[in-house]
């Protein structure tokens, strides 16, 4: 039931996204929905430039779904940032820069953009280190992070990233 499953993840979700979620439930009009709009961020790689032209153009990566993901959750009302190179666009969201494409590793990158982090509602991390849960291991961040593996969970993570007991991820 929902009373059960907001009970048992409860200390993962913040009060105002589980009335977003009710809302949502409920199957709300678009403007009780615009009530609940939550502070998103979608972490990308450093890898590839996006645009307004659709993402990436012929490449189908985790680039370009982390594209349509910021997009999509503009669409619905959320006010939604996306970490990506220098340069990047997307209708609708707020791009935080993380370097030059191809040119900084993830750690780099990280540390460009972690203090954004903690002004969010929600984190969509779709880059492939999960740099956000060392905010979650350090306690300093409350927001929950969603990982998003692009691979097998298997050859990304041995282990649960430290200090992280209810790690979320889609695989």
């Amino acid at each position: 039931s929902n009373a059960r499953y907001r009970q048992v993840h409860a200390d993962c979700y913040s009060e105002r996204y589980r009335d977003y979620q009710l809302c949502c439930l409920h199957d709300s009009k678009q403007e009780d929905m615009e009530a609940f709009a939550m502070r998103v961020c979608v972490v990308s790689t450093p890898i590839f430039k996006l645009s307004n032209s659709g993402g990436l153009t012929g490449y189908g990566g985790l680039e370009q779904i982390a594209w349509l993901v910021a997009r999509g959750l503009a669409e619905k009302g959320h006010e939604t940032f996306l970490v990506a190179p220098d340069g990047s666009e997307c209708p609708g969201v707020t791009v935080i820069p993380c370097g030059p494409e191809r040119q900084v590793d993830e750690k780099m990158a990280f540390q460009r953009y972690w203090q954004a982090l903690l002004q969010m509602d929600c984190i969509v991390s779709m880059d492939w280190q999960k740099w956000a849960y060392t905010l979650k291991q350090e306690g300093v961040l409350k927001a929950p992070v969603l990982g998003v593996c692009h691979a097998p969970i298997n050859s990304m993570y041995q282990y649960l990233p430290p200090g992280v007991d209810k790690p979320c991820f889609v695989c």
